[in-house]
């Protein structure tokens, strides 16, 4: 039996920066959280 061979794809969007405390920096929008 042969197997069905698939191709799962992830979008990973983060605007705010890696680091935890991102959204807090003075310079940060808070327009960016919801506009994709």
């Amino acid at each position: 039996m042969k197997l069905k061979r698939q191709l799962h794809l992830n979008l990973f969007i983060q605007s705010r920066g890696h680091h935890e405390a991102a959204w807090n920096h003075p310079g940060a929008s808070s327009k960016l959280l919801t506009d994709i």
